[in-house]
């Protein structure tokens, strides 16, 4: 494991403990439960527009063009290396000749990351990182900078990973999103999230339910615990059990309040 996926806590107060230091996996594993449901779930647009379309890039026109026509704009994240599994932040790579312009989503993570006392997006070299993590910083940078979705474009030596901005893959996600329930997209999105990534799912829950804008209700129930999530009439309630692993989600129309009974006539 990289020396830079850790990160050194300052000394507290007299009589407390050092801060614990965070591995770059249990950083990772704080970006995604934060950031990472809301990311997948605005992939499937974007899937249906490239499908296993072939890519070109020009970077000073900051876009990616598919050999089926689409095309969109793009902020550069990082580059991962596949000839020695390292990282490196875009905004650390003049080499690569991005304009500043291009720069300001891989800048926002490196904000979060001073903000949230995450070394790993603060890092200025490259730095060792499992593989795996490569569509997590994806995942992270589309949600955490507004985007419509995020790109892995595959360069051979390398992975470019890209924030994606196009009316077209907003509208798709939107009409995907429209032929569906709700509870069936939060329910697909958190299926493919929690079975290939290990992570705090009670909380990647709770922040993807919030960002969906739905309003959340705690308690704990025999065996663990019961959140329950409302929103415009629509109702999810998602169960754990007490080592916080997902046991069931349900969803039902939210319970409407009912008519206030009708004063009786008053007596003769």
């Amino acid at each position: 494991m990289s020396f830079l996926g850790w990160l050194f806590g300052g000394r507290r107060g007299r009589g407390q403990e050092q801060a614990r230091v965070l591995s770059a996996d249990e950083q990772m594993r704080r970006l995604l439960a934060r950031f990472g449901a809301l990311g997948m779930e605005k992939q499937a647009g974007l899937q249906e527009l490239v499908g296993e379309a072939s890519w070109s890039g020009d970077v000073a026109a900051q876009s990616l063009t598919f050999d089926n026509g689409f095309s969109c704009r793009i902020q550069a994240i990082g580059s991962y290396s596949l000839r020695n599994d390292t990282w490196r932040w875009a905004w650390t790579n003049a080499k690569a000749g991005w304009p500043d312009e291009a720069l300001a989503d891989a800048r926002a993570m490196r904000e979060y990351g001073r903000t949230h006392g995450l070394a790993l997006l603060l890092d200025e070299t490259d730095f060792a990182l499992e593989r795996r993590w490569v569509h997590a910083i994806g995942m992270t940078a589309s949600a955490l900078c507004k985007a419509d979705a995020y790109y892995l474009a595959n360069y051979g030596e390398g992975i470019l990973v890209c924030t994606v901005y196009s009316p077209e893959v907003a509208a798709k996600n939107a009409a995907i999103n429209a032929d569906i329930s709700e509870l069936a997209t939060i329910s697909t999105t958190l299926e493919q999230l929690f079975s290939n990534f290990e992570l705090n799912y009670r909380r990647a829950l709770r922040c993807y339910l919030k960002a969906k804008g739905f309003d959340l209700t705690e308690d704990s129930v025999a065996g663990g615990s019961e959140i329950t999530a409302r929103k415009e009439g629509v109702r999810v309630t998602a169960r754990f059990n007490e080592l916080g692993l997902l046991q069931a989600l349900d969803g039902a129309p939210a319970p409407m309040p009912t008519a206030a009974a009708p004063e009786p006539a008053p007596g003769p």
